[in-house]
């Protein structure tokens, strides 16, 4: 029954997620955004039922308390999860993480440039430490540690803060060892990218950019791109293992269990 109930509430937030994305997805392009079509609400769920995996298991306490690094091994499990899911699912994926990286880096925990940014005048020292969280290396670090929050947390702060009082406290609650670990899903996306070969460098960083095999059409019609029959779609291992055993180009080490 709490299986069940936890579904339901996953199934809540991806929705939720749904009718909002347009707003991040055309943030400066407002004269483009549309509602999702069913078949891009199925890629943006898909995207967040696998971002809330990884998630759970390697962003939760317990694996961040022993393990805080980057995969060094063939066989980390992080590693092993992301080779299960297709390079076109990897890409998507990506995307729902820059997103969220952009809700942070602006609308929840901007920094003191970003601020600036926003006014034509200068922003009193006062006001500006009462809205900006810092610039540089500091503020970077911030954002790689709140990149582990869940897709329900970017959702309750996104739509039910509105202080940075509030969000340093909802911050706060994580615990120590949330605050000392950075994220490691985009780099260990990387990793599994770069084992692939695929030549395909996955960058969703620009606002509004069209994304080919992204959870938007590209280019932006009424259907579904046809990528089924894509290698990209089919080269996942259920096994999660790496499919062809042997140095990488990336693999600097005599070792078979290291990169």
């Amino acid at each position: 029954m709490e299986l069940i109930i936890k579904m339901v509430q996953y199934g809540k937030v991806a929705d939720r997620w749904s009718g909002i994305y347009p707003r991040v997805r055309w943030r400066h392009n407002s004269i483009n955004r549309r509602f999702l079509r069913p078949h891009e609400q199925e890629r943006l769920r898909g995207a967040i039922y696998r971002y809330w995996t990884y998630n759970t298991i390697f962003h939760d306490q317990l694996f961040i308390h022993y393990d805080p690094d980057l995969p060094r091994s063939r066989d980390d499990p992080r590693l092993r999860l992301l080779r299960t899911y297709s390079t076109i699912e990897l890409v998507q994926l990506t995307e729902f993480i820059d997103k969220m990286q952009q809700i942070v880096q602006v609308d929840l925990y901007p920094s003191n440039s970003m601020i600036r940014s926003q006014y034509l005048h200068p922003v009193p020292p006062k006001a500006l430490a009462n809205m900006g969280w810092g610039d540089g290396e500091a503020h970077k670090c911030l954002v790689l540690d709140l990149m582990k929050y869940s897709p329900s947390d970017f959702l309750y702060l996104y739509e039910n803060t509105t202080t940075k009082a509030q969000r340093l406290e909802y911050f706060f609650m994580q615990g120590k060892d949330f605050m000392d670990a950075p994220a490691t899903l985009r780099d260990s996306i990387a990793i599994v990218n770069l084992q692939r070969k695929t030549g395909l460098e996955i960058d969703t960083t620009i606002f509004d950019e069209d994304i080919e095999f992204g959870v938007v059409d590209y280019p932006d019609d009424a259907r579904a791109s046809d990528c089924e029959g894509h290698s990209w779609a089919n080269d996942r291992c259920v096994t999660g293992r790496e499919p062809q055993p042997g140095r990488t180009v990336w693999d600097d080490s005599e070792s078979e269990d290291e990169f």
